[in-house]
């Protein structure tokens, strides 16, 4: 998009900073208070985390058709749309009278949420090229990883004094919306006109299957759509489970199981914020296999140190690996991304993330009821174990096949 103002002398930057920064509330201002929220609505501890799993539910759903409009609709409108679901139904969810108008809530919520981060590194990567993509979205990353510090300590705070208010934060995402319509121009350039758009919906939607097999035939693509899936499977098996464990097994407060959960961003901000440095100094496979092996040992570690000071150092731990993954994967699939269908594949990316937070609660809860908190943390580290190793493999492949280029 050309414009005579440059985009980062303008509030755009800080629009998507914050629009970021929402995208993440879903279950970080919620989780700290699982326990609390079990008690009022008298569920068991085992269920309980299932209002985390039907907004991931809900996004994984949506997405596909929410990014295909963004590449037809437009950013801009999807965004004020985005903003809008996720605060109306988000400050709903306080006000619920039972357990299933909080699911319904939820439910609408996920559906509005799931775009925002997307949204906010497609807009980046429609506004930047090059080295100063690369340095936005390792900023919005960073923006992730210091909403993971603030939002679930304040999610903590705020559901220790009653479960409804960490759901009246979500009205934030309101005046969001306000802003963005006021500031924020269309950055799609080839945006039709709107005469042309339910035509071109119609053309889109019948030539769907074909669009979806042209990502995912695409390798190198559809590997970081798997590592998104991986990495957040990762996340939420922690958000789940971490404040189960501090407070049902540690016998600590909301409080302190916020605290656990915001640690990890500490680090994790950090790192995003250095990712054009390291970026410098590793490849993007490299960067992603030491991340995802930091992330293991993080898991791994949590039961048999056994102790809150053992869980702060796990998510230490885990706050380097999560802050070398992210910003690596949130810049590579900008990269692989066609332009063409540039908003599908974001959405499609955060859609595999969803359905990795859906798949880590819901698996882990069988695991949780036959065996213990180690069974669950030991677990979800092996599956990611796993996947390392076939990332690796697949490496190592790639590697052989291009030195045996470079020698014929």
């Amino acid at each position: 998009m050309q414009s005579g103002k440059k985009p980062g002398k303008s509030i755009i930057p800080l629009l998507l900073f914050l629009m970021a920064s929402q995208g993440m509330m879903g279950g970080a201002l919620v989780s700290p208070g699982l326990s609390v929220l079990a008690e009022a609505f008298q569920i068991s501890e085992s269920s309980i985390g299932i209002v985390l799993s039907l907004l991931t539910i809900a996004a994984a759903i949506s997405l596909p058709l929410t990014g295909l409009l963004t590449d037809i609709m437009g950013r801009r409108i999807m965004g004020i749309t985005y903003l809008t679901i996720n605060g109306v139904f988000g400050t709903a969810c306080a006000f619920a009278g039972s357990f299933g108008q909080l699911l319904f809530f939820r439910f609408m919520q996920g559906i509005g949420i799931a775009g925002l981060i997307p949204l906010a590194i497609t807009i980046a990567s429609d506004l930047y090229e090059g080295p100063r993509r690369v340095r936005m979205t390792g900023l919005i990353s960073g923006v992730v990883s210091i909403s993971q510090i603030i939002i679930p300590s304040l999610g903590g705070v705020l559901a220790y004094r009653n479960w409804r208010y960490p759901f009246l934060i979500f009205g934030v995402s309101l005046l969001t919306a306000v802003l963005f319509c006021i500031f924020v121009r269309e950055t799609k350039e080839d945006c039709n006109e709107e005469g042309h758009k339910l035509k071109e919906i119609k053309e889109k939607l019948r030539n769907y299957p074909g669009i979806i097999r042209r990502i995912f035939t695409l390798k190198d693509l559809r590997t970081v759509l798997f590592h998104s899936l991986f990495l957040y499977y990762s996340l939420y098996a922690l958000t789940a489970y971490i404040p189960l464990f501090v407070t049902l097994r540690l016998g600590l407060t909301t409080t302190e199981a916020g605290l656990a959960l915001a640690l990890h961003g500490l680090l994790a901000a950090l790192c995003s914020y250095l990712s054009y440095y390291i970026n410098k100094i590793l490849n993007w496979r490299q960067q992603i296999t030491i991340g995802f092996v930091l992330v293991v040992i993080s898991m791994v570690l949590i039961p048999f140190l056994n102790s809150f000071a053992g869980v702060l150092i796990s998510m230490l731990i885990y706050g380097i690996g999560l802050g070398i993954v992210q910003p690596t994967i949130f810049n590579r699939v900008t990269v692989e991304a066609p332009k063409d269908i540039k908003g599908l594949v974001l959405a499609f990316f955060n859609s595999m993330k969803y359905i990795g937070m859906t798949l880590a609660p819901v698996t882990l809860r069988f695991i949780y009821t036959i065996g213990s908190y180690k069974a669950v943390f030991v677990s979800a580290a092996l599956l990611i174990l796993l996947w390392i190793f076939v990332f690796s493999i697949r490496n190592t492949k790639a590697e052989t096949a291009y030195v045996n280029d470079q020698e014929i």
